[in-house]
């Protein structure tokens, strides 16, 4: 059985997320992951038209990459070698997620409870756009303090 891109790189962000800080990943498999969320967070949105009916129109960024910053928002505390290399291509969707305000759902609508391709099930659309907010949020505070860090 195929699972969607966006629910397996879920899987393995969360694996990777939550390694302690004894146990090593070999740098072979480091680097096909951070390829893996390379390639997710440059996966476009599609357009308005070729979406489902039941996404989530309210979501700026597209489900892989939505899929990455809900269970990867640890990445970047967990020091794993060679994690920097990622900052390029993830700024562009924390940009989309926490500047773009074309995007907020709208509030005089009251929110249809449906499954949403990112990876929130179950949540209205209002509650998915602020949990992916708030991951966004805090994948870029544990962003900002690695210069300093590495000083």
């Amino acid at each position: 059985m195929l699972f969607p891109a966006f629910l397996q790189i879920c899987v393995v962000c969360s694996i990777v997320s939550s390694v302690s800080t004894g146990e090593e990943i070999l740098p072979v498999y480091l680097s096909r992951f951070y390829i893996a969320v390379r390639e997710g967070l440059r996966t476009p949105l599609p357009p308005p038209h070729k979406r489902p009916p039941a996404a989530n129109k309210a979501v700026p960024c597209s489900e892989s990459a939505a899929a990455i910053l809900l269970n990867g928002s640890n990445l970047f505390r967990v020091d794993l070698e060679g994690v920097i290399t990622l900052v390029p291509a993830l700024l562009p969707v924390l940009t989309a997620v926490l500047v773009d305000r074309t995007a907020r759902p709208d509030k005089k609508q009251p929110d249809a409870v449906s499954s949403s391709s990112t990876g929130v099930s179950g949540e209205s659309g209002t509650d998915q756009y602020l949990a992916l907010r708030r991951a966004a949020t805090t994948m870029l505070l544990s962003i900002l303090p690695l210069p300093l860090h590495f000083q």
